[in-house]
């Protein structure tokens, strides 16, 4: 116990400066900075712990005194600056919040939402036609909005669910999803013979909508792929022209939430 508190109590004022400040710099990373300036304050917290490693006598590339001077009134000014950004909201997306993270399920209901001409949104078939674009597919003839129906999780056999279901009285399309999850074929096969039940004179397409890989290309069984950032340019189309402003910031920051999980993976 004495030779911890010898150890303590030797630390040099640098050395302590230098802990309190990357804590407080982690805390602000983790909490309140906007992900914009997240590789900023990482650099400093790495400069700091360098310091704390090798303390003022290795020749550091910059003095203990410089980086006190460059942290004091740090929380005053990050305050201001917040305060100044209070109608912005800097770095905001409520999806994030949301904590939808790359759960297919959760996705997938968001997804559904937007396609829905019924949904709470009162957009229409706005965004369901941008999407169908992005998926290589016709837009919605005359009439056949009125017979969409959009569903998530949809059970198409005893051990089988699809993620997303668009139908109309001329067509039916599933879509699979995949972001954390594995592609796996033979499920898509399974699918495709699943379709055949109850399709009727109906159109069936298929879309496999993953982070990677290259849109369009046929992963067989009347499936093609589709991927996410596909979606998220279809839903900043979708946002340009929506006719309610808080329906459109919610689409351009799903998009932009799609973007930074394929950037993620990438």
């Amino acid at each position: 116990m004495r030779g911890k508190s010898c150890s303590r109590a030797s630390r040099s004022p640098s050395r302590r400066l230098v802990s309190h400040t990357c804590m407080k710099i982690t805390l602000y990373s983790s909490v309140l900075i906007p992900p914009i300036f997240r590789g900023v304050d990482q650099g400093i917290i790495e400069l700091l712990k360098w310091f704390e490693r090798h303390g003022t006598a290795a020749k550091p590339i910059i003095g203990i005194g410089e980086c006190r001077e460059l942290f004091d009134g740090f929380e005053a000014r990050w305050a201001q600056y917040r305060e100044s950004r209070a109608a912005e909201a800097p770095g905001l997306n409520i999806w994030d919040v949301a904590n939808l993270g790359r759960d297919e399920v959760r996705n997938c209901r968001v997804l559904s939402w937007l396609l829905d001409p019924q949904g709470s949104h009162f957009q229409g078939s706005r965004f369901l036609n941008c999407f169908l674009a992005a998926a290589g597919e016709a837009p919605l003839a005359p009439g056949e909005e009125e017979a969409v129906r959009v569903r998530p999780e949809v059970w198409v056999g005893e051990d089988s669910r699809v993620d997303l279901r668009i139908e109309t009285d001329q067509r039916c399309i599933w879509v699979e999803a995949k972001i954390q999850a594995a592609e796996c074929f033979s499920q898509i096969g399974r699918y495709s013979a699943l379709a055949e039940i109850g399709l009727g004179r109906r159109r069936f397409a298929g879309r496999l909508l993953t982070v990677g890989g290259s849109s369009g290309e046929s992963v067989g069984h009347g499936f093609r792929r589709m991927v996410w950032k596909d979606v998220a340019i279809a839903l900043r189309q979708f946002s340009s022209g929506a006719a309610n402003p808080f329906v459109a910031r919610l689409a351009d920051q799903y998009g932009d939430y799609l973007r930074n999980i394929c950037d993620e993976r990438s």
